[in-house]
């Protein structure tokens, strides 16, 4: 314990309210981070880069890298200023699957390469979309929970919006499917001009992974 010479003639209270001067500081410069960064997270989700911004400003200001899995435990996405290995997002992926698995709103850590990984899953309980891992993030005090608590109120509703989304787009994805496999390609082109316009090779496939056919 450090120990600090003071003049005799000082009194302990002066002492008491020095130090408590110094932890309201410091309690106010964290707050204000918070409220800051919150900010940044507000403005990123209502950007352009959507989801991708709001990952990306939260990696900064936690000073971490962030991963995100899908409902099935699959990779997603990185932010961050590194890149993941492969054998590290195996293991994220196999503890997100773990948390996938209870279909509970939960939240969990574990250690990846010496650093303090802290998983979130995203959604509601019995349909969980997806987990959110931050690899390196400190979350120890009420700033950084705040923080933390805002931008997954955000990743929550880009994942919803997008399942409603996808859900919507669902009929039309499968008749332009069924014209593929009728050979009807150039149909299929005029509605989807991104797909490569060299011979497709199309592959269906059960839910358990098993091959029915290609062609």
């Amino acid at each position: 314990m450090p120990l600090i010479e003071v003049p005799y003639r000082t009194p302990f209270i002066a002492l008491v309210r020095w130090a408590a001067d110094l932890i309201v500081r410091a309690e106010r410069a964290r707050e204000d981070w918070s409220l800051s960064t919150q900010r940044a997270i507000s403005l990123a989700a209502v950007g352009q880069r959507g989801l991708a911004g709001v990952l990306t400003v939260l990696a900064t200001h936690l000073g971490c890298r962030i991963a995100i899995f899908e409902s099935d435990g699959a990779f997603s996405a990185a932010f961050s200023p590194s890149s993941f290995t492969p054998g590290e997002l195996s293991h994220l992926s196999s503890e997100s699957i773990r948390l996938l698995h209870t279909q509970r709103r939960s939240a969990d850590s574990t250690v990846l390469s010496g650093h303090r990984v802290t998983l979130q899953t995203l959604g509601q309980g019995g349909r969980l979309s997806g987990v959110l891992a931050l690899v390196g993030a400190a979350i120890d005090d009420s700033a950084a929970k705040a923080v933390l608590i805002s931008a997954i109120a955000l990743i929550e509703i880009s994942f919803e919006e997008s399942r409603i989304r996808r859900g919507s787009l669902m009929p039309l994805h499968e008749e332009l499917f069924s014209l593929l496999v009728a050979g009807q390609s150039e149909i299929v082109l005029r509605a989807l001009p991104s797909l490569p316009r060299t011979d497709l090779r199309l592959v269906l496939c059960d839910r358990q992974r098993q091959l029915q056919w290609f062609i």
